[in-house]
């Protein structure tokens, strides 16, 4: 009996040894895609924050965001105070 040849478009491999080589091929691309998405976190951060820059920048904007919130109360207050001076026919406040 002669071997006969694949014709055009069948594969001298088994689909076993075809599976196989896609593993093959798959493994190292995996490998890159786990080394540069355990990477991505890390440029992250260290481009968010050199030297400890977002641990002052969190101080910075704790502190803001507590002047913030005084800032509805004094003016609340400064209102009050300038009704009074009204009330009181206070004569310095019409030259303003």
């Amino acid at each position: 009996m002669v071997p006969t040849l694949p014709s055009f478009g069948e594969s001298l491999l088994s689909p076993m040894d075809m599976d196989m080589q896609e593993l093959i091929k798959a493994e190292p691309k995996q490998l890159l895609n786990n080394i540069a998405a355990s990477k991505c976190p890390k440029g992250k951060l260290e481009h968010l924050s050199p030297g400890g820059e977002s641990e002052e920048l969190k101080s910075q904007n704790t502190e803001l965001a507590s002047s913030r919130s005084l800032l509805p109360k004094q003016v609340a207050q400064l209102k009050q105070k300038v009704l009074s001076h009204v009330n009181s026919s206070c004569q310095l406040l019409p030259q303003y």
